[in-house]
């Protein structure tokens, strides 16, 4: 499968996706939600929306599922019906700046299935993880180098 990349302007789709149809992923949107319900619903809210704009479709089960289960009675079916959830996704997108037991399971259990996991603050901007920090040093390097604005080495 091709990757998502919002940040190019363009929606790559993966192989099985005929060419002419606009491929949207799927991604798995993971905030905080116990605590402060009401403002963590809000930035939840919000993260969709930051989705939907990026050219991808959200899902927040912990958006939707407390519309008609009880979180605290029920914990355990909301749990397996999000490893549902999460297994149909194109990608698991984790914000804020506290990662929960709930967000912490989410994550393993996306690592484990091999499922693109990224991560951003609660104002929606990307953190820099594993290769991408690589990538971004590297960039540093070469706008460092001589030729280019910026470099001060030398004598």
């Amino acid at each position: 499968m091709e990757v998502f990349n919002p940040g190019s302007g363009m929606i790559r789709r993966p192989n099985y996706i005929r060419k002419g149809t606009r491929y949207r992923p799927l991604v798995y949107v993971a905030s905080p939600f116990s605590g402060d319900v009401e403002r963590n619903v809000m930035n939840a809210r919000r993260y969709c929306r930051f989705v939907v704009e990026s050219g991808a479709v959200p899902l927040a089960p912990h958006l939707l599922l407390p519309q008609f289960m009880s979180e605290n009675a029920e914990r355990c079916a909301a749990m397996l019906m999000d490893q549902e959830f999460l297994s149909r996704c194109d990608e698991l997108w984790m914000f804020g700046d506290v990662i929960t037991s709930g967000m912490a399971w989410e994550w393993v259990w996306a690592r484990q299935r091999g499922i693109p996991i990224r991560f951003f603050t609660t104002g929606c901007k990307e953190k820099a993880t594993g290769k991408r920090k690589k990538q971004n040093r590297l960039n540093r390097q070469v706008q460092g180098a001589p030729g280019r604005s910026g470099y001060h080495g030398g004598n």
